[in-house]
């Protein structure tokens, strides 16, 4: 599974307005948060798309899959699956 790192400089920083005015320290750490948020929204939608595919994955290479599960349990697709929290990254960093 591929996960895009978060890109601070998508994070709108400016107002609306045509003279491009600086927010404020305030509206600028919702931005953040907001951004935050959004991206691990994405995320939980990637991984919750693996976790319902699991069993297709399981069946195309069971033979592969049954070797690295006798050596890492988590390499095995057939696992439990948890979603990331809203607030992840923000608590994260």
């Amino acid at each position: 599974m591929k996960l895009e790192y978060p890109d601070f400089f998508n994070v709108e920083v400016f107002s609306g307005d045509t003279l491009h005015t600086l927010k404020t320290i305030p509206e600028i750490k919702l931005a953040v948060e907001d951004y935050l948020i959004k991206k691990v929204i994405k995320y939980n939608e990637q991984i919750k798309l693996q976790n319902d595919n699991k069993q297709a994955y399981y069946n195309k290479h069971k033979s592969s899959f049954d070797v690295l599960n006798s050596v890492d349990s988590l390499a095995n697709p057939n696992r439990q699956i948890n979603l990331l929290d809203d607030k992840y990254l923000i608590t994260s960093l």
